[in-house]
């Protein structure tokens, strides 16, 4: 038996309810956090480097992957555009390559309580229909969408749009920033809640340059803003990018430059910090082996980021990375789903379940975890990498 019984779902408190118990969460664990978390002077480190912390996290309990087998799903997309609208309690999925000669612009919505998937019809959609990326802004109540191919090669043009979507209203708004990044596909992008950002890192550009920018997108503004900071991670196109909320810091795993080394995916973990612009390269000794196209969020129950599948010879794991301790956890869930790459991943935080679509099949999967039991503090002592 898994950690919830095949067929069986754990069902959340109702809407109301679920606000009201999130709230109280969200301040009970920020008063822990605090008490736990002491920002104390250490060794010289360049300048604008983060500070080291001292901290530590719960251990992980079990873990399950479950088969929701939806009677209707939308087709088999790749390189497909997901996020969880946290308003809407939905997930979003847009375009995706579906064997078309265009690609898809459907835009979809997942509702985990239900178990359905309802293709929404918006009037309008995105120019572009894969290799794009979209980051839910919860400050704005909108999906935002970035870049991506318009078409399939061999006449594919890439694309620097900005969009919006609104699934109270179910429309698309080409935002039309005056300044933005250039036209390039499959770069990182995550949600900074904090800051009340969008993040984009890199992407393989239109002059065929893997790039390593960092932008940062502020929808109440509609402003696109360079960074650049002194030190960022070497270029690269679909890197695994979440939001960890609790550490606040963009967390970002591998990718593809094949520039940089053209027989190995990239296997390095950074992290970013929009307040003090600056990128940490933490990768541990042990980790994921190097991938791209791999499904990648944060699990704010049990404060990790999960990564499942991707190009890589084990492309059926599940890793967890916990910052506070800057390790990778392969777990072992009772059920796993087979092979996947270039899928659609999100985090459900009313269901608390990642929720997994497509990537060359149609399947929707929903990972539940649970924390372990906790454990006395532990000093963690985490520096500032040299950027290399």
């Amino acid at each position: 038996m898994g950690l919830f019984p095949r067929g069986q779902i754990a069902r959340t408190p109702s809407h109301r309810r679920r606000e009201a118990i999130a709230t109280v969460l969200r301040g009970s664990s920020t008063i822990v956090f605090l008490a736990l978390l002491l920002l104390i002077p250490g060794p010289s480190v360049s300048a604008g480097a983060p500070p080291i912390v001292r901290g530590h996290a719960a251990p992980m309990g079990g873990s399950d992957w479950t088969n929701m087998n939806p009677s209707d799903a939308p087709a088999g997309y790749l390189n497909l555009a997901m996020v969880y609208d946290s308003d809407a309690d939905r997930v979003i999925a847009y375009g995706g390559y579906d064997g078309s000669d265009d690609g898809s612009n459907e835009t979809w919505a997942y509702d985990f309580e239900s178990n359905a998937w309802t293709n929404l019809h918006p009037a309008g959609h995105p120019d572009a229909t894969q290799l794009l990326r979209a980051a839910y802004d919860s400050g704005s109540r909108q999906t935002i969408l970035f870049g991506g191919l318009i078409g399939t090669y061999p006449n594919a043009a890439y694309s620097s749009g900005t969009w919006g979507y609104d699934f109270s209203s179910n429309t698309w708004t080409n935002l039309s920033p005056a300044d933005h990044p250039s036209e390039r596909r499959s770069p990182g992008m995550t949600y900074d809640a904090q800051s009340a950002r969008t993040i984009l890192f890199g992407g393989l550009t239109v002059s065929y340059t893997y790039d390593n920018e960092t932008w940062a997108y502020d929808a109440a503004q509609n402003q696109w803003t360079n960074m650049s900071p002194g030190v960022a991670p070497p270029g690269r196109r679909s890197p695994g990018m979440a939001y960890d909320s609790k550490a606040d810091r963009m967390i970002m795993f591998g990718g593809y430059n094949p520039f940089w080394d053209p027989n190995n995916p990239l296997n390095d973990t950074w992290a970013y910090d929009f307040d003090t612009n600056t990128w940490t390269n933490m990768t541990p000794p042990d980790g994921p082996s190097g991938r791209w196209g791999m499904g990648f969020s944060y699990d704010s129950a049990i404060d990790r980021c999960i990564l499942f599948g991707g190009t890589a010879d084990d492309n059926s794991k599940t890793w967890a990375y916990d910052f506070a301790n800057n390790t990778w956890s392969l777990l072992h869930p009772d059920h796993s789903p087979p092979y996947h790459a270039f899928q659609g991943m999100a985090y459900d935080s009313q269901s608390a379940r990642t929720i997994m679509f497509g990537g060359d099949s149609n399947d929707t999967w929903a990972l539940a975890t649970a924390p372990g039991t906790p454990s006395a503090p532990t000093d963690i002592w985490i520096r500032p990498g040299n950027g290399s």
